[in-house]
Formats: structure tokens, sequence, C-alpha cells
């Protein structure tokens, strides 16, 4: 029952359907619809690279625009370093900032520019400008990303045009210009910074590719194109006035121009096979329209609701403490465990055991030996002995003389003595022991019934091998250490005691077959390896239930369980679980020898069917239908060191498919109600011995449930799908809440990255990737950018010029 468990990384994929950023809070944020309003008390900071290639020294002022974008109150100012990068500091919040790099006039610090084309620094030309335009938000150092290059000088250009006759240079203007920019270039080059190597003239990014191939366009250009150059001789002054005309000339052609466009993409590849770029490549150009566009209120509208509801409910859906979805998927993986724990693969196996040496007493004198075994390579699965008084001396012989009967279930084998010329080797096995001791007993010509009291253990047994390679326990005179005796020092003092009645027919041919078993009383508990030392798992199983087993021909086919029965744990706490009609073992039980091998090669047959009514220790309540099947044996399991009945429990902890179907209450509310399914593929090519994660197999978790969410409508799993191979998981679903509903798509790598689609029931989408440097996101909607999130700064800004910030 650790599938579940598997999926604890899978809560930060959770928070990257909640946009990331947003989970930082459950509310707050604030909007502003004028964005010319007065300056804001807050401060902020911006920062990023003057490029195009890389302006050492220059000269980089922040103004406050004017209403046509041209530079008004200068705010701030400084000189960017040797790489280009600059730090504004005091700005104002929420209003329009225009930010110009030029060439410096000090003469101690010139400014120079890097050109990818001729891997020189060259002069930059008086009248040379780059400018870029943002709205800023937040107060940190990280909060705003603007990179100054030809891209955002085009942005500025295409936003003073478009105010040109009417209208404003605000928020609105800008952020519709830098959304045409980003999908013209086809990345956040405002937000993305360049990345050079340390001569500043190769590129090693997406971003730093984008400018390098405007150097390489601009070495086309003449006298013809660029009047500038005329009389000049220098290379480096040549480069430099080729630069600006390049520049000037993007920024009148705009991102309406096709010809230029297409230019501009061939510039693109020429420029990454030039330089031997490697990295991954800026899309082609797109061409935009020649006007903004204008985004309908509808979409903007939508965009919001759509970060309303994230806002409202991300606590719950991405929170990994307090009452979350992670924190109550977590509770219904704990409660489904606890609510089996009754059912461990040793408690089944004792069973087992208990049907097993009832049916032999119903054949003791029709045929059964004195002693019958069940055996494997490695040693004895189920052993018994019959013996002919409570004192358990001297074995039964003859029929009519078997009045009580020993058997033992053995798991696993340690050496204690080792074999000399005199004397075999001395193991000890580590064995439930079950002293059965006749009650009352009604036998007619067409069946009867008997009851007996069964006396349980779980204790390390000495013992030896016999030649044949079975293991003989020596409980009479070996020495033993009791795990579990419910006080008893020897097994058949063990006050840990179980009646058992029996009901048995006969068939047309004269044999026995045992139809029902009731089960009233204590059993031993299963064990459990902890810190490589196997111990009892609890004090003891309290049981109150009914076996029907189907056991024709020698053959038992299935176990019918209903009825009750509760786990002690060391602590006092108790588990309990009631099983209803239906609830059965089946598959792994065909076999009339039921010897481990056998067993190994058939449980993948096995299927456990439970209809179940159970309360846990922390008071969890469940009601469901809980089925396990598919037990593959793995690979590599024989080397692993393991023995065969402990490969059996290994297989019995991991089913290859698992589902619960029903409702998990806590605390007077639903945690969960629904269904949910894990299928693990891959299984029998599975190397024990080294993490799952590490391996090919594929683990698949289904959730089709609602949840409560703390004064909001319930949340509903549509298809929410987790698949994890290695190290990487995918996510599909939908989740659904009242008349909302958002759809995810993505996939987690190896390395933590996620990248992830959303779309809402009102037509918005996110495309979100965490490997992005500037956190930057644009929400978009019939093919209009409505919003940008930026997760690094906490805000996002609609292009209505409003924003919301927490």
């Amino acid at each position: 029952m650790h599938e579940l468990e598997r999926y604890r990384k899978v809560r930060h994929v959770a928070a990257a359907v909640a946009l990331l950023a947003l989970s930082a809070c459950g509310g707050g944020g604030g909007s502003s619809t004028d964005a010319q309003a007065q300056p804001s008390s807050t401060k902020a900071t911006v920062s990023g690279v003057a490029a195009k290639g890389l302006l050492r020294h220059a000269l980089v002022t922040a103004y406050l625009p004017d209403a046509k974008g041209q530079p008004g109150q200068k705010l701030a100012e400084v000189v960017s370093d040797s790489s280009g990068h600059y730090t504004l500091t005091g700005l104002p919040v929420g209003r329009a900032i225009l930010v110009v790099a030029s060439r410096n006039t000090d003469p101690a610090s010139p400014t120079t520019m890097a050109d990818e084309a001729t891997d020189q620094d060259v002069p930059v030309p008086t009248g040379f400008e780059l400018s870029a335009a943002t709205v800023l938000g937040g107060n940190g150092l990280s909060d705003n990303l603007l990179q100054i290059t030809p891209y955002s000088t085009m942005a500025v250009d295409k936003a003073r045009q478009s105010v040109a006759t009417a209208g404003q240079f605000d928020a609105t203007a800008v952020g519709k210009a830098n959304a045409d920019i980003r999908r013209y270039v086809g990345f956040d080059v405002l937000g993305d910074a360049p990345v050079f190597d340390e001569t500043g003239h190769t590129p090693g990014n997406a971003a730093a590719l984008a400018l390098a191939s405007v150097s390489t366009l601009a070495k086309s250009q003449s006298v013809e194109t660029c009047p500038s150059l005329a009389g000049l001789t220098d290379a480096k002054a040549i480069t430099a006035v080729k630069t600006q005309c390049q520049v000037d000339s993007l920024r009148k052609a705009g991102t309406s121009d096709d010809a230029v466009r297409a230019k501009l993409d061939e510039a693109r590849l020429a420029t990454a096979s030039q330089e031997a770029y490697v990295g991954p490549l800026p899309p082609a150009p797109a061409l935009q329209t020649v006007a903004l566009k204008d985004v309908p209120v509808g979409d903007i509208d939508a965009t919001k609701a759509l970060t309303a509801y994230l806002r409202s409910d991300v606590p719950f859906i991405v929170g990994s403490t307090g009452d979350t979805l992670n924190t109550r998927v977590q509770q219904v993986q704990k409660d489904l465990s606890a609510a089996i724990n009754p059912l461990d693969s040793a408690n089944v196996r004792l069973l087992d055991a208990i049907v097993h040496a009832a049916n032999l007493y119903a054949q003791r004198e029709y045929g059964a030996p004195t002693s019958s075994t069940r055996f494997d390579g490695q040693g004895r699965q189920i052993g018994c002995t019959f013996y002919t008084d409570k004192t358990y001396a001297i074995e039964a012989t003859v029929p009519s003389q078997r009045e009580t009967q020993v058997c033992r279930v053995s798991y696993a084998y340690k050496l204690k003595t080792p074999a000399t010329p005199d004397s075999p080797a001395v193991y000890s096995a580590l064995q439930h022991a079950i002293f059965m001791e006749p009650g009352d007993f009604s036998d007619a010509a067409g069946g009867g019934f008997a009851d007996f009291k069964f006396r349980t253990s779980l204790l390390w047994q000495d013992g030896s091998f016999a030649p044949n390679g079975s293991f003989e326990p020596d409980w009479q005179h070996g020495q033993r250490v009791m795990l579990a005796a419910g006080g008893g020092t020897e097994p058949f003092t063990s006050t840990l005691v179980a009646t058992v009645r029996g009901q048995w027919v006969v068939d047309a041919s004269g044999s026995d077959y045992i139809t029902r078993l009731s089960i009233t009383g204590d059993l031993a508990p299963a064990y459990e390896r902890v810190q490589n030392v196997i111990q009892a798992k609890g004090i003891k199983t309290m049981a109150d239930l009914v076996l029907a087993p189907d056991a024709k021909a020698n053959q038992l086919s299935k176990l019918g369980i209903t009825g009750g029965f509760s786990a002690v744990a060391a602590d006092g706490s108790v588990s309990s679980i009631k099983l209803l009609d239906g609830s059965a073992i089946q598959g792994w039980l065909t076999l009339p020898d039921f010897s481990d091998a056998q067993l190994l090669a058939k449980s993948d047959d096995l299927s456990v069917h439970l209809v179940l009514q159970a309360a846990t220790a922390s008071g969890s309540v469940i009601r469901g239908s809980l089925d396990l099947s598919h037990f593959t044996d793995t690979a590599l399991a024989a080397g692993s060191g393991l023995t065969t009945s402990e490969r059996i429990a290994q297989q019995l902890n991991m089913p290859a498919q698992m589902s619960f179907s029903g409702v998990l209450a806590s605390g007077g509310q639903n945690v969960f109600s629904g269904a949910l399914a894990v299928t693990m593929e891959g299984l029998s090519t599975y190397d024990v011995t080294q993490p799952i994660e590490n391996s090919a197999v594929t683990i698949t978790l289904k959730i089709n449930a609602t949840v409560q969410v703390p004064s909001r409508p319930d949340l509903a799993l549509k298809d929410l799908t987790l698949v994890q191979k290695s190290h990487a998981v995918a996510i599909s679903g939908q989740l659904e809440q009242g008349s909302l509903w958002v759809h995810a798509d993505g996939k987690q790598d190896a390395n933590g990255v996620m990248k992830l689609n959303l779309l809402s029931d009102s037509g918005v989408s996110l495309a979100i990737d965490s490997s992005s440097a500037t956190g930057r996101f644009s929400l978009m909607r019939g093919g209009n950018e409505v919003g940008l999130l930026d997760s690094h700064a906490g805000q996002i800004s609609y292009a209505d010029g409003s924003y919301e910030r927490w």
C-alpha cells in the first residue's frame, strides 16, 4: 500500500496548476484602473541588460514619459557595467516608465558595444539610443526585469505610433505594444536576459542569438540604405554606424513589415550556423497587425474570473500543511493502509493455515497423513502434525486417535549454529505456530460441524533441514524466541486464543469439504521488518469473522471473508475493519500442493476484493470497495537475499493494480468521495534492490472524486491522471468547482522542470515553464494576450492596464 506515497513529488506539479506564485497566499492583491494616477509611495526596482551587443558603460536613464511617449521627468540614472547590466531603484509602482540606454559622454568610461558579427567591441555613435517601456510592480530587486534591446525599442515606437493622434502613452498602450513584440519574436524578449560567453561576442541562449541576428543583418547595410556611412574608413566606426542604421530600420519597419520579418528570419538561421550555436533557437518572427490589438472587455473579465478562482482555492489545492487537497489525499493513503492493516499478507497466510488445519481434521480418518507439509525448495510453507492429546507429546499415527493438531507457517530462516561432522546445522525459522484442540463435534452422513480452540503465536523456532530440503522444527526441545503470544511463554500456552467452528459436507465420493469457518477471539499478529529487524506487527489481531472456502477436488480456489476484525498496535491503538458480503481472496489458492515456488509462479493470478466498512485508529471512517490484483514477482528478486516467502510477502505489498471506490470521512465530513486507481506497468523488470523511481516501472494514478473545500463549493477531480516513470511525472485532467473548470496538461521532467498548459471553461489559456528565467507567462484568450503573470514580481497585469498583486 505504498503506491500513493510514491506521488509525494506530485504536490509540486499541482502547485503549477495554481499559477505557481499564487500559492504564496490565499488573498490580497490590488488593482489599478488608472495607470496615470499620481505615483505610488511604494518604490520599485527595475534591472536588466542593455544590449544590441552588450552596451558596456552605457548611460541608462528612467523617465516618466509624456502623453505621447517622449522622455519627461527624469527619475533615475546609472551607468551599465562591463556586461551591460544595470539596476535602477526608487521608481514609482503602477506607472508607465520609459528607460533609455544611450552613449555615455564621460571620456574616462566611454561606451562600447560588443558586435557579434565581427567579434569586436566598437564605439557607440553619437545619437545611438535603445529604449524600453514597462509598468513596474513590487519593490524587490528581482521584481521587474527589463531588457533594453532593438526589440524593446520597436515596442516603444509602436506604442508611440498608436497614441500619435489620440490616446496616451499609458500602461494600456505599453502593455499592448509589449505583447505585440513578444508575439513577433516568439518569446519574452523583454524579460529573458541575453547570455553571452565571457567575451560578450558568442550567444549562449535564444535571447542572445536574437540580438546577434541583428548584427548579421546589419552587415548588409550600405551607403544607399545608411547615408551616415559616407566617408567612413575606420572598420569599427563602420560596424557601429551600420548597427545604428539597422536598429533604426527595425524600429521604423515595426512588426508588420513582412519583408523585414523575412530578412530577420534569414539572419536568425545564418547566425546560428555561423556561431555554431547549439542552444534552443528563437522562433521565426511572426508578422503582426499594423494597429495594436484591442482586447475585448469580455476576455479580460474571463481572465480575472480565472484569477479570482485560483486565488480563492490555491491554498487548498497546493498547500502542504493544514487542511489541503494534498494532506487529504495523503490521509486517504494512510487510512486505506490502516484499514487493511489486519489483512496483512502474513495474517492472510495464518488464516489460510487455519483453514488448512480444519480441512485436514475433517479428513483425519479418511486418508489424511499423520504429518502433512507443503514444501518449497527452501523450507516449509505449512506443516501440520496430529497428536493424541492436549500434551502434544505423542504423534497420532492411528486415525482414530487423532485428537489435537499442531500447524506451523514458516516465513524466513536464519542460520544459528553451523553444521558439524556429528550434527546438522541449526536454523531459526520465523513461524506462526498454531495449536488446535477439539470442542463440540457432530458428524452425520452428509456432513457436520466441529468446534476447535486455536492458540496462535509468532516466534523464532529452532530446527534443521532434512536431506530432502524440508525444514523440521524441533518445537519440543529446540530453543525458541516468542515475538507475540499474548503473555504465554510457550506456543501451547499462548493466551491468544480463538474459537473456530468448521462446517463440512460429504460429497458423493465420500470426500469431506469444509464449507464454512467462523473465527472468534484473538490471533497472533503479523510480522514486519523495521530497520532490518523482524518484529511482531502489533500485539494481536482480534477476529470475529467467517471464512467460506470454495474447496473441491483438493483445490482451494476461493476464500470468502465476511465479518469483522481489528489489529491492535504496540501502542494499543486499534484499527478495525468489517468485510461485507462479496469480500474474497481468489486465484492464488488453486493449487493442490500449495508450495512457495508454485505460488510465486501463480501469484499474478491473485485478486483480492474487499467490500469494507472500517474505522482507523485516527478516527477516520471508510466505506467502499478495495480491489488488489496482479501481484507480479519482480526481476532479480531471487538474488535479493529475500526468502521465497519474503518475496511473496513483497509481492502482496505491491499489487500491479489497485483501486478504491467509496467514501472516506473524518471529523464529520467527507474527505474523499469517489474512486482512485493505481496501476504499475513493468514490474516484471523491476530490480527490487533499487528505488522504484530509478526503474522503468510506469506508475499511473487516476482520480475521479469530490472533496470538500472550506467555505467553497465542492471541488471535483475529473480524470485527474498522474503518470510517473523514472523521475518524470506527467499530469492531465480537470478540476471543477461549481460552474467553473480548469483543464491541466503538462509534464515535469527528471530535472524537475515543469511545463504545463492550463485552459479554463471560458477559454483562457496559460502556458507555464518553470525553467523560465523571468517567470513571466502570457494569459491568452481568442488569440489575444489578455494578461501577463509575473511570478517573480507577484503580479498579474491585464490588457486594460489594471493589475493584481499578492
